[in-house]
C-alpha cells in the first residue's frame, strides 16, 4: 500500500498543472511536519547509535538509497509472478549443535 500511494503522489508531480492529489506534510502544518520528516530519516543512524555500530559503518548509509530502491524491481516482478510456485527440496547433509554456534561467535 506504501508503494502504491507513494508512487501515485510522485507521478502526479510529475504531471503538469496544479498537483491533483495532497499529501500528508502538504496538508499539515510545518511545526508538526518537519519534526516527523526529521524523524523518518534519523531513525536509521539513530538505531545505529543505539546498538554502537563502528563508525565505519555509517558510510554506508550512503549507498542505503541505492539498495532500498533496487528492491523495486524484484517486488515488482514478485507480484506478476507470485503463482509462479515450484518447491524444490533442500537437503541438509549436516548437523550443527548450538555449542558449536555459540562457541564460533565468542
Amino acid at each position: 500500500m506504501g508503494f502504491l500511494l507513494t508512487f501515485t503522489l510522485w507521478f502526479d508531480l510529475l504531471l503538469p498543472g496544479a498537483p491533483h492529489f495532497d499529501s500528508i506534510y502538504s496538508v499539515a502544518p510545518v511545526w508538526i511536519a518537519v519534526p516527523i520528516s526529521l524523524y523518518i530519516y534519523a531513525q536509521l543512524p539513530l538505531s545505529m547509535l543505539l546498538e554502537k555500530v563502528s563508525w565505519k559503518l555509517y558510510f554506508r548509509l550512503i549507498t542505503f538509497p541505492i539498495f532500498f530502491f533496487s528492491w523495486w524491481p524484484v517486488t515488482f516482478w514478485a507480484f506478476f509472478t507470485q503463482n509462479n510456485k515450484q518447491w524444490s527440496h533442500t537437503e541438509h547433509t549436516r548437523v550443527l549443535r548450538l555449542e558449536e554456534v555459540q562457541g564460533k561467535q565468542m
